[in-house]
């Protein structure tokens, strides 16, 4: 596992996802760490994308997106923030 397996695998399955014709909507949880920015990013600038960023604090870069503030440990929280978004991945 390595640079083969991202290339092939991850790579391969993003640009199936990128050149879809279907409209998807991705949750991305964690938006304001390392990988949660570079996927919030990315997938913000593909056009058959909508993406919806959870973290607790607002993301201090740009995306085209929504952001939830929502804290994961909170249940009640949770359920009234995110039931009604609905995403596809």
């Amino acid at each position: 596992m390595g640079k083969a397996f991202v290339e092939n695998v991850i790579l391969g399955d993003l640009e199936k996802l990128e050149m879809s014709n279907e409209q998807n909507h991705a949750l991305i949880i964690g938006a304001t760490g390392v990988i949660g920015k570079a996927l919030t990013q990315w997938l913000g600038q593909c056009e058959n994308w909508l993406v919806t960023a959870v973290s607790r604090r607002e993301p201090d870069y740009f995306f085209n997106g929504n952001h939830v503030s929502v804290d994961l440990l909170n249940l009640s929280e949770c359920s009234k923030k995110l039931a009604p978004i609905g995403p596809t991945h």
